[in-house]
């Protein structure tokens, strides 16, 4: 019978011991998000962890999350915004839009969520929830939808400092808040 083995991985093998993330693309790639030191990538041929690359200004990344989408994997940053990994060049890269309604340059992207119909749900901290939804006619293929709180309006969701959003097998959309608790957005009609 085959034996169990235990293998660590602590800095300095990946920069940070503080893990904020793990995820796997479609090709087997284990990528390892870490609160000080960015994304690394384990390497399934040396079984070593290979630091990622950043070509953005920002220094240092502190990830709060990682999601894969149409194969590519996309990260969300604790006050660095979002960034997109390119393959070709091992390196995280800004994912700028001057379009949105949210700045993704900065800011803190708490949870990245695709859902049944392939929008993408960004939860940010102070910035609410926003929904990006493939549109060939807009700029950068995307039309985004941008979920705040308005205390005048009943209907709107209950904090802007969004954790978290999850489909259910309803395709209902629920949103977990900082404060704010738990809210159900109904897609029929955007209400909250």
């Amino acid at each position: 019978p085959k034996s169990k083995q235990l293998q660590f991985f602590k800095y300095p093998a990946f920069g940070d011991n503080n893990v904020t993330s793990i995820i796997e693309d479609h090709l087997g790639n284990i990528f390892v998000g870490t609160q000080k030191q960015g994304v690394s990538r384990y390497d399934n041929e040396t079984g070593e962890m290979v630091s990622v690359s950043y070509s953005g200004d920002d220094g240092q990344l502190s990830v709060y999350c990682m999601a894969i989408v149409d194969g590519q994997l996309w990260v969300g940053t604790d006050g660095q915004g979002v960034k997109i990994y390119n393959p070709l060049k091992n390196q995280l890269e800004d994912y700028r839009i001057n379009s949105a309604s949210v700045d993704f340059s900065k800011g803190k992207v708490h949870s990245i969520m695709e859902d049944k119909d392939g929008n993408l749900w960004f939860s940010t901290k102070g910035n609410g929830l926003v929904k990006a939804e493939p549109d060939m006619n807009s700029p950068h293929g995307l039309r985004f939808t941008r979920y705040i709180n308005d205390p005048k309006n009943p209907n709107s969701i209950s904090n802007n400092d969004v954790y978290f959003t999850y489909q259910d097998s309803q395709g209902r959309i629920w949103v977990g808040l900082l404060g704010g608790g738990l809210n159900l957005i109904s897609e029929e009609n955007g209400a909250i």
